[in-house]
């Protein structure tokens, strides 16, 4: 049965940019409302380290400023990356 409102999401290559956290490389992506790659003000999260990003523009990814708001499904997000998938990875720091 398909449902309604659900999320669509889309995997994408956006160009490589740096964790400011860890200085890994992240070089790819998953939109959850369209096909568009990542613009300024957009949120991400740190397949390594867990670090709450947001983009400055198409390329570069800061870390928060103090007081910033994270949306609920970023916090989501990110709760779920450090419980499943952060602790399989090797070497992360948390």
């Amino acid at each position: 049965m398909k449902r309604e409102n659900a999320f669509q999401f889309r995997d994408i290559e956006p160009k490589p940019a740096a964790c400011p956290a860890c200085g890994e490389t992240l070089d790819g992506a998953t939109n959850t409302t369209g096909t568009r790659a990542p613009k300024e003000g957009d949120w991400s999260v740190c397949a390594y380290c867990g670090t709450v990003l947001r983009y400055v523009d198409d390329r570069l990814l800061r870390e928060l400023h103090d007081g910033e708001v994270i949306p609920d499904v970023v916090r989501h997000l990110a709760e779920h990356m450090a419980k499943h998938l952060l602790p399989r990875r090797k070497g992360v720091r948390l």
